[in-house]
């Protein structure tokens, strides 16, 4: 920061994540967004902060952070935690593993289907995410913010995994719309990516797919269906 805003003091607000839990990291990782200088004297940020398990670290204490200015240290005011929701991205990409049936005659698809909607519907009533399902060639939903309104696609779609052809385009699609612009600041950027194995010479590809999202700072879950 410049000179002229010593003396300044900065308010960080940690960030919680509203979804699926984090993958395992091998360390810890912390995450600074650019200070907000509207209510100069009073400077905040936004400070994420996940141990080596991906855990958030709550309970954090001012005494406990140091802000340096030009090699100075300043003093840290106040730390708050919020609850800020996250812009989260489903992306189905459906091939025939999706299809075998149990002893019971239920596909892997609907299992997984079963497992999703379970989850959103504990979650209707809040407002506070940003909801998107994209299915390789089937229905989708972009930002909305009623559980509902994304239930009822998952729950009408007519996708048959026997006869689906996979397309890594649809995760491309999904980091896309993790990116675009959030409903309000500090919000978290996450894709959970539900897709049979990769085939061929993905590496490359897959490779654009993890710069991308380390540029926009998204979190990419998979679940592979084998």
């Amino acid at each position: 920061m410049p000179n002229r805003l010593r003396g300044g003091f900065l308010l960080i607000l940690c960030l919680i994540l509203s979804t699926f839990p984090a993958s395992a990291q091998t360390s810890a990782s912390v995450s600074l967004s650019t200070p907000n200088k509207d209510s100069f004297p009073r400077i905040t940020a936004y400070l994420d902060i996940h141990d080596s398990q991906g855990n958030f670290f709550y309970d954090l204490a001012p005494e406990q952070v140091t802000v340096l200015e030009d090699g100075l240290p300043l003093p840290v005011t106040r730390i708050e935690q919020l609850c800020l929701g996250v812009q989260f991205v489903v992306a189905i990409n459906p091939g025939p593993s999706f299809g075998i049936r149990n002893s019971q005659a239920v596909s892997r698809y609907d299992l997984l289907k079963g497992s999703l909607k379970s989850w959103a519907n504990n979650r209707l009533g809040s407002n506070i995410d940003d909801w998107s399902l994209i299915i390789t060639d089937g229905p989708a939903v972009s930002h909305v913010t009623r559980p509902k309104d994304w239930l009822d696609v998952l729950e009408t779609e007519q996708v048959d995994p026997r006869t689906a052809i996979p397309n890594i385009d649809t995760l491309f699609h999904a980091i896309s719309l993790a990116a675009d612009q959030l409903i309000r600041p500090g919000m978290g950027r996450t894709v959970l990516y539900i897709t049979i194995p990769p085939e061929g010479n993905s590496d490359q590809t897959l490779e654009n797919v993890v710069s991308q999202a380390k540029e926009q700072g998204i979190s990419i879950n998979v679940w592979m269906v084998s």
